[in-house]
């Protein structure tokens, strides 16, 4: 108890924090996604160099990204689909193919939404990849029907 005309001394004003500086992020940055892997060699000398060549592409852009150049990435995902184009319709491969080059697109538009932009040169350089990619034409159409926000830098 409380003796009558005790007072409980008065807490220490509390001294001032040093500030923190906040590192305040536009967007996150959408992840990217790998390649199928390539393991042996396939019965496919058409697609075992196409991969080679888009595992080159993918290197390239992981390098760009690291550098915070997300356009640049996007050109070479770009090429990296462009790669599996050279399998035959009726190969084997095709399947794995189509499977990475959808990989590649995907990255690409990413790359660009990371870049701030998928909405004017991302949008126009997957359109003219419809164009010269019929048989995933379809799948880049839905890629951008629901493509993610941008990131504003």
């Amino acid at each position: 108890m409380f003796a009558c005309g005790a007072r409980a001394a008065a807490p220490e004003p509390a001294k001032p924090r040093e500030e923190t500086p906040q590192i305040t992020t536009v967007c996150p940055m959408y992840g990217y996604r790998a390649l199928l892997p390539q393991g042996a060699a396939s019965a496919d000398p058409a697609y075992d160099r196409a991969h080679y060549d888009a595992a080159h592409d993918d290197f390239d852009a992981q390098i760009a990204i690291s550098n915070n150049q997300h356009r640049k990435a996007a050109r070479h995902y770009l090429e990296c689909a462009a790669r599996f184009r050279a399998v035959a319709t009726e190969s084997e491969m095709r399947f794995a193919a189509t499977a990475n080059a959808r990989i590649c697109y995907t990255n690409a538009m990413i790359a660009f939404a990371n870049a701030g932009d998928l909405s004017t040169v991302g949008r126009a350089e997957l359109e003219r990849a419809a164009v010269d990619d019929p048989p995933l034409a379809d799948a880049i159409g839905r890629m951008l029907a629901a493509a993610p926000s941008e990131c504003v830098p």
